[in-house]
């Protein structure tokens, strides 16, 4: 099912390479309330950090914490108590970071923190991210985040990271106590 949604976003980013205006990068909100081109790059881009599978990369929140280690094919930075942290970087020295946190040995966040070269990327990638998980868990909920519900515990946010040196986006994947 998930793969099919996969392909269905794959298919609905070529649209609207085709058919949608460049997203102007005046301002924080225009990345997520117009649609923009999103590159063959972008879209290999996410879906090599979200994977095909799971709610994240074959893992499910309320999962066993122990099984990221056994699984995760990433390059693993550190290692505390808490948490386990992965690392890749792209061919045009994108940086992405993916720590995982637990509590009481479950698996209840994933925080993703994409470090992007350029604004017109971080903007592109911003909006073929919204159109994924819109696509997966409907349309968002917009305050000052944009927030999607994956079902009654669960939820996964997105914000654009702005800073002197760093720009890009923050996915934070995360479980409410019942």
């Amino acid at each position: 099912m998930h793969s099919l949604k996969i392909t269905a976003f794959s298919i609905s980013c070529l649209f609207l390479a085709a058919s949608c205006n460049p997203l102007s990068d005046d301002s924080e909100s225009d990345l997520f309330n117009k649609q923009q081109e999103v590159s063959p790059y972008a879209v290999n881009l996410i879906n090599h950090i979200f994977g095909n599978e799971g709610t994240f990369r074959g893992f499910e929140l309320g999962e066993e914490f122990h099984i990221i280690k056994e699984k995760e094919d990433l390059e693993q930075f550190e290692e505390t108590d808490d948490e386990y942290a992965y690392t890749f970087e792209t061919d045009n020295d994108e940086i992405v970071d993916i720590y995982y946190s637990h509590l009481e040995g479950e698996l209840n966040e994933v925080l993703v923190d994409i470090y992007l070269n350029t604004d017109s990327l971080t903007a592109e990638m911003a909006s073929g991210i919204s159109q994924f998980l819109t696509i997966r868990y409907g349309h968002p909920e917009v305050d000052s985040l944009f927030h999607w519900e994956i079902n009654e515990t669960d939820k996964v946010q997105m914000k654009v990271v702005k800073k002197e040196l760093d720009h890009g986006l923050q996915v934070t994947y995360s479980r409410e106590k019942p």
